[in-house]
């Protein structure tokens, strides 16, 4: 029975490896994202809402912490690309809201600006 128990402790390892590798580039990915969003929410904040300005850097201070500490295999270029491309489309929701001429548009991206930042704090706050 001995021999069975290393045995199967190596084979739970090996199927284990890739889901945890896979989580790990996944949680990477959300991290990144929440680097992207929380930019583009500064940018915004220091033109409509000055105040909420100290609690956002230093989520994003937080979220590049969890970025670097996470990008296990993936590229630096993949990273920023990410990042990008989540601060462009949380920028355009944003924008939005200042630009749209029906306030239930601006409702709308308002909600859903808040929603996406209430979901990267929640990484770190949990629920």
């Amino acid at each position: 029975m001995r021999l069975r128990s290393p045995v199967l402790t190596l084979i739970i390892a090996i199927l284990w490896l890739p889901t945890a590798a896979q989580a790990a580039s996944d949680l990477h990915q959300q991290f990144a994202q929440c680097v992207g969003r929380l930019s583009a929410q500064i940018e915004h904040d220091t033109k409509v809402q000055a105040e909420r300005i100290g609690e956002t850097k230093s989520l994003l201070a937080a979220f590049q912490d969890l970025t670097e500490a996470t990008a296990l295999q993936t590229h630096w270029r993949d990273t920023i690309d990410m990042r990008v491309r989540a601060k462009l489309a949380h920028q355009a929701i944003l924008n939005r809201t200042i630009e749209s001429t029906k306030s239930s548009e601006a409702r709308w991206a308002e909600r859903r600006a808040a929603a996406e930042i209430a979901r990267c704090r929640s990484f770190l706050l949990g629920g």
